[in-house]
């Protein structure tokens, strides 16, 4: 039986991680776990987790600039030895739940050739009316203790294409700077459903806001909705989200994502059912062993906390 292993970065995630990397390890192999910078109990709290754990990797802490293809990269290099052929890497993120556990996702929606799979996000929001709840106490950081799937219902789909399943291979490469490793595999058709809770409440919202505005201004591609530096435009309208209360089934909203058909995508099962992928593996070059992730200059550290505390909680007009 293939194993599957979780690659998890994280940073100031200590208000969801006590749910979310419990929810982890009821599936994995193991995790592991690679701290870019938390100042808020994180990396203490997977360190005294690990401790009782043995699933539970904990690899390293540093002050670095996040980026898929520049952190995550080096750490699958960096963790890979413990994998065997034909188990499955996932691709975790502190604050996701995966609906449906990978080990049942594979069994029961994957071909047995195919061994790439990207994810269905559910982006729940913080909305108006939750906002306006947190403006009058009727919901405060004390309310952390409850699962996060009760504080926040209303989501949208994201269609964004994102790798978070692939078949493992010794020889495969992941270059510095690509986004996933190349030729990862056959791609599956169907996406493995993740609930996402990015924006959970202001002073989570405010401090997500102010690291990736500033590690923006370094040249990080973080995204066009973290440009602005005023965390409240957020904030969204729960009329035109998608609801869901959590143990109600949950609306298949995923789609096939673009998987090339007939005979391309034969050709495609033939690439790597033959063998031939691992043959271009070794014509490409190694990882490069003196490759380290960008480390946070003191000047955008200072940044980041210049902005976390610059826009106070004051509301915002409907």
């Amino acid at each position: 039986m293939p194993g599957f292993h979780a690659l998890l970065v994280v940073r100031d995630e200590a208000d969801i991680l006590p749910q979310t990397l419990p929810a982890l390890l009821v599936w994995a192999d193991s995790v592991h776990v690679f701290d870019t910078g938390s100042t808020d109990g994180t990396w203490e709290f997977v360190n005294d987790t690990a401790a009782r754990e043995p699933r539970l990797r904990c690899v390293g802490r540093e002050e670095v600039l996040f980026s898929v293809g520049g952190v995550t990269s080096w750490f699958f290099d960096r963790v890979r030895g413990g994998f065997r052929r034909g188990d499955w890497i996932v691709r975790a993120d502190a604050d996701e739940f995966y609906h449906m556990p990978p080990p049942d996702f594979v069994r029961a929606r994957l071909s047995p050739a195919e061994g790439r799979v990207y994810g269905a996000h559910y982006d729940f929001q913080f909305t108006l009316g939750e906002w306006r709840d947190w403006c009058q106490g009727l919901e405060s950081e004390a309310d952390r203790a409850r699962p996060i799937g009760e504080r926040r219902r209303w989501y949208e789909v994201n269609e964004h294409r994102e790798l978070r399943l692939f078949r493992y291979r010794p020889s495969m490469r992941w270059a510095p700077g690509e986004y996933e490793p190349t030729q990862a595999g056959l791609v599956a058709r169907a996406r493995i459903p993740i609930l996402h809770y990015a924006k959970r409440d202001p002073p989570q919202i405010r401090r997500r806001f102010a690291l990736r505005c500033s590690t923006h201004g370094a040249g990080q591609h973080v995204g066009k909705h973290w440009d602005y530096p005023d965390w409240r435009r957020a904030i969204v309208d729960g009329a035109r989200m998608l609801h869901w209360a959590p143990g109600a089934p949950l609306p298949d909203h995923g789609r096939a994502i673009f998987a090339r058909t007939g005979l391309r995508r034969w050709a495609s099962w033939a690439y790597y059912a033959s063998g031939a992928v691992s043959l271009c593996d070794a014509l490409r070059p190694a990882f490069p062993a003196a490759y380290r992730p960008r480390a946070m200059p003191p000047e955008i550290a200072a940044r980041v906390v210049e902005l976390d505390v610059r826009v106070p909680g004051a509301p915002v007009s409907a």
